[in-house]
């Protein structure tokens, strides 16, 4: 992102790990990166190396992948940081194209290197989004026509947010099927813990309502979880929220970063500056990869 002030920075670092001063700041520009993060790019290397042991396993067919893309999720990030004065409507509105773009390359990512593999891309908070047109008119202008809830002179509002997080939960709790009831039952038991809801609520419950409702998506086997050890909190979340005797089990494949990256904030921590963040996350890129291909020839063994 790109402040007021001219500074660069990382909005993924300033959103997610609750920097203070990100308070002060006001984003009125985004710069495009080309390339896939190398977060990603571990994802999808670890992704490739655990395929053949789910084939091997799996006693019907070949399993099928349910990809959770966050493309809603980072959306409304944006709506929430533009509501709370961090960002211009112009911003967002770049922001949300870079985003969809963005989405758009993964997929491809992912389909490229998973070959012959059913794979779904979906998030629980589509259907907030899905009647959005992108690139045509403003992201932010559909966004809150669809929602029923006016944007008055293109500035934001504080009270709106938690008013438009109402409006979007009782939607998502009207979805029919077993979506409707995942959205119903982790909201009532998060709310009675005194937690106001909030659009972060939204995002962070997403996790566990995909898992929840892939859950009951398989009748003829198991249903696995596989991520990152760093995303164990949604399993943790789906175990205290949905797992009991009358919601399926899961299987949890949870694995550590490639050797050769001292820890995940080496993916996160990337420097800001143009002329050298491309550099540094192919060498990052390069890192996982090599990891990578030590693993895979360890498993193989």
């Amino acid at each position: 992102m790109i402040t007021e002030k001219g500074e660069y920075a990382d909005l993924v670092d300033m959103v997610y790990l609750n920097v203070p001063h990100f308070q002060e700041k006001k984003v009125v520009d985004f710069r495009k990166i080309d390339g896939i993060h190398p977060y990603e790019t571990a994802n999808l290397e670890m992704l490739q190396n655990l395929l053949p042991f789910f084939t091997a396993i799996s006693q019907t067919r070949s399993p099928s992948l349910f990809f959770h893309l966050p493309l809603a999720e980072y959306l409304i990030h944006g709506i929430s940081i533009f509501l709370a004065g961090n960002m211009t409507l112009e911003a967002l509105d770049v922001y949300a194209s870079l985003l969809v773009n963005y989405a758009s390359a993964l997929q491809r990512k992912l389909l490229a290197c998973l070959e012959n593999v059913i794979i779904q891309f979906s998030s629980p908070l589509d259907v907030l989004i899905q009647s959005i047109v992108f690139p045509e008119g403003s992201f932010t202008r559909q966004f809150f026509q669809n929602i029923g809830i006016p944007l008055g002179q293109d500035k934001p509002d504080r009270n709106m947010a938690r008013e438009i997080a109402y409006v979007a939960l009782q939607y998502l709790k009207a979805q029919p099927g077993i979506a409707g009831v995942a959205w119903t039952r982790i909201s009532e038991q998060v709310l009675q813990d005194g937690r106001d809801l909030s659009l972060k609520c939204l995002t962070d419950w997403s996790n566990s309502v995909h898992v929840a409702i892939q859950s009951f998506g398989s009748s003829d086997g198991e249903v696995a979880v596989v991520d990152d050890s760093l995303e164990r909190r949604i399993t943790i979340a789906f175990k205290k929220y949905f797992q009991a005797d009358s919601w399926p089990s899961i299987l949890c494949f949870h694995w550590l970063m490639p050797m050769g990256i001292p820890s995940v904030s080496s993916l996160f921590l990337l420097a800001v500056n143009p002329d050298s963040e491309h550099c540094l996350i192919t060498e990052i890129q390069t890192m996982i990869r090599e990891s990578s291909k030590r693993i895979s020839k360890l498993g193989a063994c």
